[in-house]
């Protein structure tokens, strides 16, 4: 389903008036960053430039389209987490 206008405009104002870069080389603990094949909310430069700030994270190209891959396919996005986490 689509999701309801107005959580669709809260989401968009904090996405889009979010600045964390700065946030980025303060992380210090695994990082597993995915990226699906399209995503017209995110350009996909934004994973590349997190993976490039944040040392040692992971990045995944996912077999997902849309930015709610946990939505759309959330058996792809299990099957990354799985491979990710240790046992």
């Amino acid at each position: 389903g689509a999701i309801q206008p107005d959580i669709a405009v809260s989401v968009a104002r904090t996405i889009f008036y979010s600045d964390h870069r700065n946030d980025l080389p303060k992380v210090k603990i695994p990082t597993l960053i995915m990226k699906t094949k399209e995503d017209i909310a995110v350009p996909s430069e934004v994973p590349d430039y997190m993976s490039e700030k944040i040392a040692g994270s992971k990045k995944v190209q996912i077999n997902a389209k849309g930015h709610f891959p946990h939505l759309s396919s959330p058996t792809e996005i299990i099957a990354v987490l799985e491979d990710y986490l240790p046992n």
